[in-house]
């Protein structure tokens, strides 16, 4: 019977393994075998692998004669380090034992990625990746990926690919942990002293690896390979699970990062990620589908327990499917089709949620970015570019408005002034990783419901009854709505195609100054009232996103959104100052806040 303790003994021999061997052992450690390999005894199997992981870094991996050990042989060492690794009981044995690889190891590395490929053995820079993986619980940093692969993120980035590509396919930990590792590639912090200033070059320094990495994820597809991982899971469950919330959050954070730090094609990013793969329509659909049931059972009873992550989780998925949609008109309306849980986010019962309650305000800023993707996709705009048919009646604009209504009165309107007055200013409140269309139907029509609503309860007016709800309880469609998991992805735009400029025939207005809070002006375009990307500035001092003001210029003709006087587009230049600063600005507050690659540490997997 093949054991730990007996390729611990045959270890002890002076004869090294023979590739037979060598393939044996490997077979025989694998994780599907722990029973009968590991034996009964935790200790005694522990003592074994401490044994047989010192033998087999000193003896074979930091050996430096090719003719002893070839290369290939350390290939196959790795994969049995590699199935040690996957049981967990043992894994800090052989993580002690890593201390003892020496240069030499490094250097067989690299000389194994100068050969041909072998389909069978695979590269020596996957097996330690993965044995890296495993040994720290799945909690590799892209920072160490790097000091690994010599600093080269775009190789990282493959590397991570081929992993999450790997058939038979690694555990789902791991292939986690590969999507944690490239949400760190495009983190400050993996690029930033955190005990230094963020000065204006190394800002443009870190905006061109970001660009080399957008323009990396383009030509590798790297978000639907992603996504292919998420779906495969996701259509398998009806819960979130915390390797799927961390996984699914991992990805949105990373699009949206890209097109934060990005310096160009950051529309293409975007259009990219909407037109061209099934990450919004069908992977975070179906992640805030599950997770909108979640959130009605805990909102149920007299005290809800409430899971701040969870909350912020869904927001954040409101927040990437903004991005996606922002001025993206037919394809950003027919978004509307995926978003069953509008409606039934309207439908909770959440004024019983105390003020004082740590999740109360995380909630609040969850309805509010639910509204302004609703407010993105134009949900209270009509049925334009929609078919009746394909629409649930709920879902309809005049549906969805009544439900809005009912729900402002229903849910806020006991609290008060101070709370109307909250979710009004939330509203309005501009942040770095939102893009808001407040120049459409539905944005205009909630900023004049949440004013109404907030100037008759200062007024203490009486506001109209919301409609009654049914005796068997508020009506939700969420287990009405055709499977998504079931569905047939629809054709997706080539990636070469989704370069294609979206056509601009969506009416731009001049945003309102008075729908705008929280941010510096400096920052915002004078146009959209959004943060902008590409700053520029006309000959009487004004700055646009550069997109923006094209768009109102060939709608409107060369006429001064501001002023009104002459404007053409050759008259407008970079303005490379507030460019500047708005990078510097966007980079310090995320280096401010947590860094979202250790979310993974929330969880033991």
């Amino acid at each position: 019977m093949a054991t730990i303790q007996k390729l611990a003994e045959r270890l002890e021999s002076d004869v090294p393994l023979r590739v037979d061997e060598m393939t044996f052992w490997s077979r025989e450690s694998e994780i599907g075998r722990a029973q009968v390999f590991y034996g009964p005894s935790l200790e005694e199997a522990k003592r074994c692998a401490q044994r047989i992981s010192d033998k087999l870094v000193t003896k074979y991996l930091n050996n430096p004669n090719t003719n002893e050990v070839p290369l290939d042989h350390k290939s196959r060492v790795c994969l049995i380090l590699n199935n040690l690794a996957l049981h967990k009981p043992i894994r800090g044995c052989i993580f002690d034992v890593l201390d003892k690889l020496e240069g030499i190891f490094e250097e067989s590395i690299k000389e194994d990625g100068t050969l041909p490929f072998n389909p069978d053995l695979g590269r020596m820079t996957e097996h330690v990746a993965v044995l890296l993986m495993r040994v720290t619980g799945y909690k590799l940093k892209a920072v160490n990926v790097l000091e690994f692969t010599d600093g080269n993120a775009q190789f990282s980035v493959q590397l991570m690919l081929a992993i999450l590509l790997k058939e038979p396919a690694y555990e789902f930990g791991l292939r986690v942990n590969c999507i944690t590792i490239i949400l760190g590639f495009t983190q400050p912090q993996a690029f930033f002293d955190s005990s230094k200033g963020v000065e204006e070059a190394s800002c443009l320094l870190f905006t061109e690896k970001v660009d080399s990495l957008l323009a990396l994820m383009l030509r590798l597809r790297a978000v639907q390979v992603i996504s292919d991982v998420l779906t495969e899971q996701l259509d398998r469950t009806n819960l979130i699970t915390p390797l799927l919330h961390v996984a699914t959050c991992s990805v949105m954070r990373c699009v949206m990062n890209i097109f934060r730090f990005s310096s160009t094609k950051s529309t293409q990013w975007r259009q990219h990620i909407l037109l061209s793969t099934t990450l919004l329509d069908h992977s975070v659909t179906l992640y805030l589908l599950m997770q909108c049931e979640a959130l009605q059972k805990s909102l149920e009873g007299a005290s809800p327990d409430l899971s701040v992550e969870m909350l912020r989780g869904m927001s954040l998925g409101f927040k990437f499917a903004s991005l996606c949609t922002f001025r993206m008109h037919r394809h950003a309306r027919r978004v509307r089709l995926f978003c069953p849980y509008l409606h039934d986010m309207l439908q909770f019962s959440i004024h019983h949620v105390r003020q004082d309650n740590p999740a109360s305000g995380v909630l609040m800023r969850l309805y509010v970015d639910m509204f302004h993707l609703m407010a993105n996709i134009d949900a209270l705009g009509g049925e334009k570019d929609l078919s009746i048919e394909e629409i649930p009646q709920q879902l309809l604009s005049e549906a969805l408005l009544k439900t809005t209504e009912a729900f402002l009165q229903r849910e806020i309107v006991p609290g008060g002034l101070a709370l109307a007055r909250a979710w009004h200013t939330a509203l309005k409140t501009v942040e770095a990783d939102t893009l808001v269309d407040r120049s459409t139907h539905t944005f205009t029509t909630l900023e004049k419901l949440f004013g109404d609503l907030e100037a008759r309860v200062a007024a203490h007016q009486p506001l109209p009854s919301p409609a009654p709800v049914a005796a068997g309880g508020r009506h939700r469609i969420l287990g009405e709505m055709p499977p998504l998991r079931s569905k047939t992805a629809e054709v997706k735009v080539p990636v070469e195609s989704a370069a294609a400029p979206v056509d601009m025939k969506q009416h731009i207005e001049v945003v309102r100054k008075d729908v705008i809070e929280g941010v510096d002006p400096i920052l915002l375009c004078a146009l959209t009232g959004n943060v902008m990307k590409r700053p520029v500035v006309s000959p009487y001092g004004h700055t646009f996103e550069q997109e923006a003001i094209l768009a109102w210029l060939e709608q409107n003709g060369s006429v001064c959104p501001i002023t009104g006087k002459t404007l053409t587009a050759d008259s407008l230049r970079p303005n490379k100052e507030v460019a500047a600063l708005i990078m510097k600005r966007v980079i310090q507050q995320s280096m401010s806040t947590y860094n979202q690659e250790n979310e993974a540490d929330l969880y033991d997997f």
